[in-house]
């Protein structure tokens, strides 16, 4: 009789900024648990004793100084507008020196044959599911070789809202209760398609407009889709012998699977322009609405 292979754990994610919240998050959660096996960044090593001490020095700050943003400016190389709405609504992540020695950078490519080979080492010995937060598209054998146990956090409350920038993209749209229905995030299950494989649970802010702009939704929805990731891997842990059975949604409420390369500083620009209008839309209605009752 084949013996039963014991749980493990690997979350795959990038360097960005916005992500550090995510691996805080996962290690403080799981660095003591048997399953973790590490984090794999889509990055290379370089600059991370740096970022580290940046935010161990800084953790908690919602405001940075010129100098302060230059550093950590030039630690990232880009910070996006809903990353500096995390910032002033959460403040600077922790970045856990202890986790630097559990964490395997990749490079920009998850699909080499070096990474093809750790996975299948890891699923020979172990019963392994690989927890995703990621831009980039991973190749058939990763879904082969994990029996499809890939589970990945989507900033955006699918299926109505796929691919990147999605809600974003959805603001671009200027339809209000469009806009509302994708606001939030999920995790589901990943196949060979973009964002449609089997929901295992998705969350809805219920007023997106009562945030001062569409980044400070986008920075709510990465919160959101980074506590549902590491809430399911808990759950996971603590049940090793339950299935989590997701939803396949119908064809028909697959709403468009929006694509990097479209978003541009113009999309960005009428983005954030048509939440305001939406914005200003939705108290007009409160506001007639509560004059007449």
């Amino acid at each position: 009789m084949e013996l039963k292979k014991a749980k493990a754990h690997l979350l795959l994610t990038e360097g960005s900024f916005h992500a550090v919240y995510l691996i805080r998050d996962w290690y403080e959660s799981f660095k003591d648990t048997t399953s973790f096996k590490g984090i794999v960044i889509r990055d290379n090593q370089g600059n991370s004793e740096q970022k580290v001490q940046f935010h161990r020095t800084f953790s908690g700050k919602k405001q940075l100084t010129e100098n302060e943003y230059s550093e950590l400016l030039s630690l990232y190389g880009t910070i996006s507008e809903a990353e500096k709405s995390m910032i002033s609504l959460y403040g600077i992540p922790s970045y856990p020196a202890d986790v630097v020695g559990h964490i395997h950078y990749s490079g920009p490519n998850l699909n080499h044959p070096d990474m093809e080979a750790f996975i299948s080492s890891l699923t020979k010995e172990y019963d392994l599911t690989v927890y995703i937060f990621l831009d980039q598209i991973l190749k058939p054998w990763w879904i082969e070789y994990t029996e499809g146990n890939i589970i990945n956090a989507h900033s955006a409350v699918l299926p109505y809202a796929r691919g990147m920038y999605a809600i974003e993209n959805m603001a671009v749209k200027g339809n209000q209760n469009d806009f509302q229905r994708a606001a939030g995030a999920s995790i589901h299950y990943v196949d060979n398609g973009i964002d449609t494989g089997p929901i295992i649970r998705a969350v809805r802010i219920k007023d997106p407009f009562r945030y001062e702009s569409i980044w400070e939704v986008k920075a709510t929805s990465y919160r959101l889709a980074f506590e549902l990731l590491v809430n399911q891997a808990g759950a996971e842990f603590k049940n090793p012998d339950l299935q989590y059975v997701g939803v396949k949604s119908d064809k028909n409420n697959l709403g468009e699977n929006f694509l990097s390369k479209n978003f541009d500083e113009d999309k960005k620009k009428v983005a954030q322009e048509q939440f305001l209008s939406m914005k200003k839309s939705q108290m007009s209605f409160k506001k007639a609405w509560e004059a007449r009752t």
